[in-house]
């Protein structure tokens, strides 16, 4: 399966995590910020405890929420 172009190596091989993104080719690391760089602590993540749930995704152990 085919991900993003990687910024890097150019190669079709970068896939998106839950802080970005990463190469697996190359190991480049992109990073983005919650909230489009707004700040804030974000809501509690039911499945790591963390406040790190921005946009109805936890950016730390990649879990969804979404309101039926």
């Amino acid at each position: 399966m085919a991900g993003m172009k990687c910024p890097k190596c150019g190669k079709l091989t970068y896939f998106k995590t839950p802080t970005g993104g990463q190469c697996s080719q190359c190991g480049y690391t992109g990073t983005t910020s919650p909230l489009g760089g707004q700040g804030g602590k974000g809501q509690r993540c039911l499945h790591c405890g963390k406040y790190q749930v921005f946009n109805g995704k936890c950016r730390n152990c990649g879990a969804t929420y979404s309101v039926p």
